[in-house]
């Protein structure tokens, strides 16, 4: 069947964002032979022999890659192969009931995102928070668990997720009491743009949220110009950060305003 999506031949700075890849043999992500500082993000891995494979190839590695927010499921091998690549980052992502985690062989890579930001989130971890604290030695919960996920020796997400590194965000957009479902709405500067009440699944952390700043509509020959007023919180900041921390929504308020009308 192939690979899912194949990076080769020193591509860099590539984003590979918001793929869905299913039923690959052997993989689903395979980067190899120099494919460095490459942006994986918010990708769906389910069902491969190995979810991300990342490997030496003609004397070069792949290095200085970011994997934020992918979901690494049901991998029959591994979710990770890595072999001779290292300065990787990995946080923030689902791994979930693969047949084992993480292969890594003679690569160091990073595997969190430090603290209180945190790693990834481990289907086979024991999911126990009773303290806090860079050292997790405060008493108090802080939604990571309180040991760290060892791979190998050199290899160890510091702070494993308590649950799922994702979550949905619902943006409404009213004008008075009448709903308006497409507005365009960005969530975070790389990503693409989404009409309002569409589920968008994020990381668990702070987001960038830009609602339309101002919109036009036509009724017959009459057109109105819709402006941002503010958002539920009464902020008016646009963008705004939003703390994602579990599913949840958030509503952008417009006023309505007679702009002109169209001459026959």
């Amino acid at each position: 069947m192939g690979s899912g999506i194949q990076v080769f031949g020193s591509s860099t700075l590539n984003n590979l964002t918001q793929n869905r890849v299913t039923n690959c043999m052997p993989y689903g992500l395979h980067l190899e032979e120099d494919s460095d500082s490459n942006y994986v993000y918010d990708n769906y891995v389910f069902n491969s022999s190995c979810g991300i494979y990342l490997n030496k190839a003609w004397n070069a590695g792949c290095d200085g890659n970011s994997f934020v927010n992918n979901t690494l499921s049901n991998s029959s091998l591994c979710a990770v192969w890595v072999a001779s690549c290292s300065n990787n980052t990995f946080h923030h992502n689902n791994f979930v009931n693969n047949t084992s985690q993480v292969y890594s062989n003679s690569s160091v890579n990073v595997w969190d995102d430090g603290y209180p930001s945190g790693g990834n989130y481990w289907s086979n971890h024991i999911l126990v928070d009773g303290y806090s604290g860079a050292g997790q030695n405060v008493t108090g919960k802080d939604g990571l668990c309180d040991t760290a996920f060892v791979i190998n020796a050199e290899n160890r997400d510091h702070y494993p997720l308590l649950g799922s590194a994702t979550a949905n965000l619902l943006v409404y957009t009213f004008v008075d009491e009448t709903e308006y479902t497409d507005v365009e709405i960005l969530v975070d500067a790389e990503s693409p743009q989404y009409f309002s009440m569409v589920n968008v699944s994020v990381g668990i952390g702070s987001h960038n949220v830009t609602a339309d700043h101002s919109f036009y509509r036509l009724y017959g020959i009459e057109i109105y110009k819709y402006t941002f007023s503010k958002w539920e919180d009464d902020s008016t900041s646009n963008p705004r950060q939003i703390n994602v921390q579990q599913n949840m929504n958030i509503t952008a308020y417009y006023t309505e305003k007679y702009w002109g009308s169209i001459q026959k």
